[in-house]
């Protein structure tokens, strides 16, 4: 195999350094969780709780501190950080004990309380072998989830009770996407205390003060269509990829069909970037190369796309 060239780049040597703060006595167990796109890695805290990392690539970099504090983790809020050509110091972490978040679940439409459907459409009723009807399967459980966007396996959970008041035991700070299960709904806004926002994203990062969040739900879900085309028209079996700007965790993927049309059904409103690619899993890059959409409540957006583009 010939023709393979490696190409370096000359790059200097910096390094990113700080404090933790917030460190039980005698703690020896401190170690800092340093988080990127492609991956991530570790380092270990100093008793005294300062820590180094040499060498590290130029890019973005989210840096986050832990320590088990007899069976009870303790972190710190998600700090961003971006290497260039010189050294970062001074970056502070504190760490705090995770808080438990109450809230309380609204509703802005009737749709929004019903449980989700198989199949986009309505229960069907079940027969007994006497062709008398039976019981609907019973509703699956209903839970609120907060996931953490810079580490989505961090995944905090509680249970919703039937006035739709629900409690999150033991959030670490951080930036969270919020969702639910058992609703045919998605989030439409959160309220925390007195300030309020459009979306599922909710800042965690100085905690919840002790104010009750509120979580609006919605039935008004949008969906988004097209056809994928290559050189000699429409193109079957092409991978679409729709993916929310809030988060580079978990895309949707979708296939053409014969005639070329694909189909993304039950799409939350919000800003998507919606590609066509081949195997594995979107990168940064090829987001940067994504065109850029905007879901509406109750509208069909139509987006035609091509192959390689």
């Amino acid at each position: 195999v010939t023709g393979i060239d490696i190409r370096l780049v000359r790059a200097a040597i910096v390094r990113m350094a700080g404090r933790v703060t917030g460190m039980p006595e005698g703690a020896k167990n401190a170690h800092l969780q340093v988080m990127r796109v492609n991956g991530g890695q570790g380092a270990q805290v100093k008793p005294d709780g300062s820590f180094e990392l040499w060498r590290p690539n130029p890019g973005k970099y989210t840096l986050r501190a832990m320590c088990n504090d007899s069976g009870e983790m303790l972190a710190s809020a998600a700090v961003e950080v971006e290497v260039g050509d010189s050294d970062i110091d001074n970056i502070l972490l504190t760490l705090v004990a995770p808080e438990e978040i109450r809230g309380q679940l609204e509703f802005e439409d009737e749709g929004a309380k019903e449980a989700p459907q198989m199949g986009g459409g309505p229960t069907p009723t079940r027969v007994g072998a006497q062709g008398t009807p039976q019981a609907p399967p019973p509703r699956p459980a209903r839970r609120i989830l907060f996931r953490e966007v810079s580490d989505m396996a961090r995944q905090p959970m509680g249970d919703v009770s039937e006035d739709g008041a629900f409690t999150i035991p033991k959030v670490t700070p951080g930036k969270y996407i919020v969702s639910t299960q058992g609703y045919g709904a998605y989030v439409k806004s959160i309220r925390m205390g007195d300030t309020a926002s459009d979306g599922p994203a909710l800042n965690l990062n100085q905690g919840s003060g002790g104010a009750r969040v509120t979580v609006t739900l919605s039935s008004a879900f949008g969906e988004v269509g097209g056809t994928v085309r290559d050189e000699k028209g429409p193109a079957a079996g092409a991978r679409v990829v729709l993916q929310s700007t809030l988060s580079t965790w978990m895309p949707s993927y979708g296939a053409s069909q014969a005639d070329g049309t694909y189909s993304f059904k039950s799409v939350a409103p919000g800003t998507y970037h919606l590609l066509v690619m081949d195997e594995g899993e979107p990168s940064t890059d090829d987001y940067d190369g994504a065109e850029t959409v905007e879901v509406r409540p109750r509208e069909t957006l139509t987006r035609d796309l091509k192959v390689g583009r």
